[in-house]
This record gives C-alpha cells, structure tokens and sequence, in this order.
C-alpha cells in the first residue's frame, strides 16, 4: 500500500510541476519569443507552420516531406531525421532501421499505386508498416513519461524495500 501512495504522490508531484512549468516558463517564453521575433515561412507553407518549425525544429517539415513528397526522400533527410527521434529508442530498439524500413515501405507503395502516404489514411500506413513498429513494452520505455515512471516506481520499491523497520 505503500508503494501505491508513494507511486500516485510521485505522479502528482510530476503533475503540478510539469503544470507550473508550463505556465511560469513555456508560455511566457513562447510568447515573448513570437513577440520579438517575427517569423517568416521559408519552409512551412504559411505563419503558423513556421512558428510550428521554430518551436519544434526540422521534424515537422521532413515529416511532411516523408508523408507528401516520399518519392523525393534523400539519405541526407533520413541521416537529418534519425537525430531527432527518441534517443531510448534509438539506442535499445535499433529505431534507425526500422526506420529505414518504413521509408521504403512508403516509397514502394508510392511507387506501385503512385499515392502519398498522406492520401493512404492512417489505417491503411498503419497495417502497412506494423510488421516495423516498437511493441507496446518498447513504446512505453521510449514515451518519456512512461520511462520517468518506471524508473520512479523502481526508485521507490528500491528505498521501501531498504527502508529500516
């Protein structure tokens, strides 16, 4: 039982500081950020696909380059995204090759119906590619949350089981 309390107060803990952070420090930076920084679509199509790049980086415009231009992917778009995606995943999951594997499942298909993979609709890209995707354990490991909650919950069986009677 208590496990189970040190387990929930740990996650609230989390809660309310992921909560104050966002409010205190995200927001206001974001805000002011937009307010002296005027942004010009260079690579997204219009102003709030360009603060979506500024505030997330390279990720949005290759992934609407791989969802609406596959036929066009480079080596160097793949050697650009791998970078970006969860590192859990990346190093325990071999994440770079599954990957690799999605891309050309993606052109093949492209190539055979001459469809985007944006025009296949989700159900359809993810029947094709699930022989390619992390299984649920692997999901949870490389979810930032689920991580930070298992190592947490470790954490606190490791000091409940040490704890001096």
């Amino acid at each position: 039982m208590q496990i189970i309390v040190a387990y929930a107060a740990m996650e609230l803990i989390a809660l309310i500081f992921a909560l104050l952070w966002l409010a205190l420090i995200t927001l206001p930076v974001d805000k002011a950020f937009f307010w002296l920084i005027d942004v010009i679509p260079s690579r997204g199509e219009d102003v709030y696909e360009a603060k979506e790049i500024a505030r997330k980086g390279p990720v949005i415009w290759l992934m609407k380059k791989l969802m609406n231009d596959v036929d066009n992917w480079t080596f160097e778009d793949t050697e650009a995204f791998v970078p970006i995606m969860n590192w859990r995943a990346r190093l325990f999951f071999d994440e770079r090759s599954r990957f690799l594997k999605r891309v050309k499942v993606l052109q093949e298909v492209h190539y055979d119906t001459g469809k985007e993979p944006s025009s296949l609709g989700e159900v359809e890209i993810t029947k094709l590619l699930k022989p390619y995707q992390m299984n649920w354990f692997q999901r949870v490991i490389a979810n930032e949350q689920g991580f930070n909650s298992i190592v947490g919950a470790l954490i606190i069986i490791a000091v409940i089981g040490n704890w001096p009677h």
